[in-house]
């Protein structure tokens, strides 16, 4: 790399010391890991789960981060979705959108419940989720019972948002300046485009999707947008 000219932000800076060997010792330690670094390594993987697997890895590494992270027992959350009884206290909003889109399918769930009268023959996570498998259409339930959870926040909301749009075209139809700036726009558009009456052909250079087009048009330094 070339010297500092003088004109670098750094030219104030004071030299570090710098040492290649150092540092040419450091990285050609850390590409070579000793045998005890790769026994280490090799041992640091998760133990091998015993027990039949009905769910394939993601599916069954998704579904346990989200039981794990309930705020409730699996058997609650299946007594809630069974009920469906919103006069009482249920799950958080946050449990049901962990579970949203990773309850065992019915072919899955007919795959556990084969297995239901001896459970210790299945690996973990299938052992968990037998109450869920056991639950006759259990992803329908959690989205009607996060519907009725999130319904009241949401229709405030776009209540408050229609309430603004409202506001704002009234103010827009309202607003004489605003119209004057857009028939002038468009004056400028057609003349652009087409010409005048008197005969002179125009450029056809602006197309009035929106104001910012307007912009695009230049010539030398001024834009049609400068003249609007």
């Amino acid at each position: 790399y070339g010297s500092l000219t003088g004109k670098s932000v750094f030219d104030t800076v004071e030299q570090a010391e710098f040492d290649a060997d150092v540092l040419t010792t450091l990285f050609s330690h850390s590409q070579k890991p000793s045998a005890k670094a790769k026994s280490r390594k090799r041992g640091s993987f998760a133990r091998q789960e015993t027990g039949v697997q009905v769910l394939d890895g993601t599916r069954a590494q998704n579904l346990a981060i989200a039981l794990s992270r309930l705020s409730v027992s699996v058997p609650d959350m299946v007594d809630f979705l069974h009920t469906l009884d919103f006069t009482r206290s249920g799950p958080h909003t946050e449990d049901m959108e962990l579970l949203l889109g990773k309850l065992p399918t019915p072919d899955e769930a007919k795959l556990v419940l084969v297995h239901a009268g001896a459970p210790h023959q299945l690996r973990d996570i299938e052992q968990k989720i037998i109450p869920l498998c056991r639950l006759h259409d259990g992803e329908i339930r959690l989205r009607i019972a996060h519907i009725a959870a999130t319904h009241v926040a949401q229709h405030t909301r776009l209540l408050e948002r229609s309430g603004t749009l409202q506001v704002a075209s009234a103010e827009v139809l309202a607003s004489g300046k605003l119209h004057a700036v857009l028939r002038t726009a468009l004056k400028v558009a057609n003349y652009i485009n087409h010409g005048d009456s008197a005969g002179s052909s125009g450029a056809k250079a602006i197309s009035m999707r929106s104001l910012p087009a307007f912009s695009a048009y230049t010539i030398g330094g001024a834009s049609a947008i400068d003249y609007l």
